[in-house]
């Protein structure tokens, strides 16, 4: 079991955030520039906490999607996010 935090994990824990989404659309939302949250986004399909997907109106860019296997949840400190990916 993986587990990693991230402060703007909020964001994912909406219901409505696992509609795929390219790098240009999550970074307003995580608070980051384009560079940063692609390096964050690439690392977080790597550990299996996000899936990626080919992006139909747009072939240069890819879709990320949260794995559905993925909890998300808050404690005292921050936004907790638990997978059983591997």
């Amino acid at each position: 079991m993986q587990h990693w935090e991230h402060p703007r994990a909020d964001a994912a824990a909406n219901p409505r955030r696992r509609t795929p989404r390219t790098a240009t659309q999550l970074a307003p939302s995580v608070g980051r520039k384009l560079d940063a949250t692609l390096e964050a986004s690439g690392g977080a399909a790597r550990a299996g906490f996000v899936f990626t997907k080919e992006n139909p109106a747009d072939g240069r860019r890819q879709l990320y999607v949260l794995n559905p296997a993925v909890q998300v949840s808050k404690s005292d400190a921050d936004w907790n996010w638990t997978s059983a990916a591997a």
